[in-house]
């Protein structure tokens, strides 16, 4: 059973996470950044912060992401993480 759980743990895929820099600037505020932090540390997440991410319009009206290739986006920095988490479980 223990073998089995490994395996599988084992050859969960890595989530590709994407964030534009400006758009955290904006958004992300001391609370939330902490709460960002203690996600991050999971082995399965690749995440990246790029200087931008050419959704500019996007960008100046809420925190948004790029999960594996989708944009995700929330009205507020916690609730965008609420959803990440939702789609990488």
């Amino acid at each position: 059973m223990t073998i089995k759980l490994l395996q599988k743990l084992g050859r969960r895929k890595k989530v590709k996470l994407q964030f534009c820099r400006n758009n955290l600037d904006r958004f992300l505020d001391g609370p939330s950044f902490s709460q960002y932090e203690i996600f991050f540390q999971e082995e399965q997440i690749n995440m990246k912060e790029y200087k931008c991410l050419s959704h500019c319009e996007l960008c100046a009206d809420k925190p948004y992401a790029i999960l594996n290739g989708e944009i995700i986006e929330a009205d507020t920095a916690l609730e965008l993480l609420e959803l990440i988490k939702m789609k990488v479980k």
